[in-house]
Formats: structure tokens, C-alpha cells, sequence
């Protein structure tokens, strides 16, 4: 068997992540029936998880909705402790620039700005 490609590394990947969360084969099968109603065998999850074949798409949204893992975070390589720290630095530069647009305005005599954004309401699962 060659080199797998980057999307079917990335779908085994989440699979093996499944599966570790579940505590096993057994549990994603009875997850995956859960939350689909479709029956699947622990011989097609260890499949899935190799890379010998792939599962489904609608069985990835379940996987990730149960387990609530993101399809992204496979999909982009960026592990979610990555983006946070990218996430940090955005912040951190924006606050910077809000300091300094404050200053000039100020400076400017011009009132400043009011930077209380609504935060977005939680997603539901």
C-alpha cells in the first residue's frame, strides 16, 4: 500500500482520535449508532483508522458532534493549542493598535472609541 494523501491521513487521524475517546472499537460503534441509527462493525473502525478505507461522511460529522472534536483541526494539521496561541497573539497586537488609535485620537481631541463588542452566544450541541 503507497503513501496515503493528506485528506485520508487526516480522516484516519480523527478516526484514531475517536476510537481513543471512545475507550475502544466497541464504544465508537455503539457512538456511531447512537447518533446515526446505522449499524457498523469494530473490523470497519479499525479499517477507518488504518486507512484501509474511509468512513461515510455523515459518520465524521457524528464522530465529531459526540465526541466533540473538530473536523478542522484534522483538516488544516493546526493542532487546537497552535491556534490558540495564534489566536493570543492577534489579541495582543490588537491591543496594541487600540492603544495607540486611543493615543491619536486623544491627541487629536477626538473622542475614542467604544471597542465592547457583543460576544457570540454559545453553540449548541
Amino acid at each position: 500500500m503507497g503513501q496515503r494523501s493528506a485528506p485520508a491521513q487526516a480522516v484516519s487521524e480523527f478516526v484514531v482520535r475517536a476510537r481513543t475517546t471512545a475507550k475502544g472499537s466497541k464504544a465508537l460503534v455503539r457512538a456511531i449508532e447512537l447518533e446515526t441509527g446505522d449499524a457498523y462493525t469494530t473490523g470497519a473502525v479499525d479499517a477507518w483508522a488504518q486507512g484501509r478505507s474511509a468512513p461515510p461522511g455523515p459518520v465524521l460529522f457524528a464522530l465529531a458532534r459526540h465526541f466533540h472534536l473538530s473536523l478542522d483541526d484534522f483538516a488544516t494539521g493546526l493542532e487546537p493549542v497552535a491556534l490558540h496561541r495564534q489566536m493570543a497573539e492577534v489579541i495582543r497586537r490588537m491591543s496594541v493598535l487600540r492603544l495607540r488609535l486611543d493615543e491619536l485620537l486623544a491627541d487629536a481631541g477626538k473622542e475614542g472609541i467604544d471597542y465592547e463588542m457583543a460576544v457570540p452566544k454559545e453553540r449548541t450541541v
